[in-house]
């Protein structure tokens, strides 16, 4: 445990010997950290601080980004229009996926009977299904406008 904190703190985090914090928890961050490095070598980032990490949140000062957009910006308008379509259809299934869920889960209620067995449970379930018309609502939205939004994309490929 003590050579995780040294490790940390030669990397610039501040960890106290703190009896609370778990060797878990330590080697968590440690895996964390481990991870962010190696997926900046993969990505040549000239980054000589490992304190420097975090800047990785900022798009103007990550070379991740940077280099997605070049790739982006060299491509043809048939390659964009790919991109376009399979960040849409992503989006379509991750949506599918979440009505699937939705219903699944009331199945599962249901069947289990879950409200009367748990009953400190039966108000979640009861704000669950509440809820649950506002998230089909919004999934139904959503496929329907990356649908609207690869009828666009299509569209200005034919005329151009």
């Amino acid at each position: 445990m003590n050579k995780l904190i040294e490790f940390l703190q030669s990397l610039g985090i501040n960890v106290n010997n703190n009896p609370k914090i778990k060797p878990i928890v330590l080697f968590s961050i440690v895996i964390l950290v481990l991870t962010l490095i190696a997926l900046l070598n993969i990505c040549n980032a000239n980054i000589l601080n490992y304190s420097q990490i975090f800047d990785i949140i900022d798009p103007n000062k990550s070379s991740i980004f940077n280099g997605f957009l070049e790739k982006f910006e060299e491509l043809n308008t048939i390659g964009k229009l790919a991109i376009a379509l399979l960040i849409s259809k992503s989006i379509i299934i991750s949506c599918f996926i979440s009505i699937s869920f939705i219903y699944y889960g009331d199945y599962l209620i249901t069947k289990f009977n879950l409200e009367n067995k748990y009953p400190k449970l039966a108000n979640i379930i009861k704000l669950r299904k509440q809820f649950t018309k506002y998230y089909l609502i919004s999934n139904i939205l959503t496929i329907a406008f990356a649908i609207l939004i690869e009828i666009v994309f299509s569209i200005s490929i034919l005329i151009n």
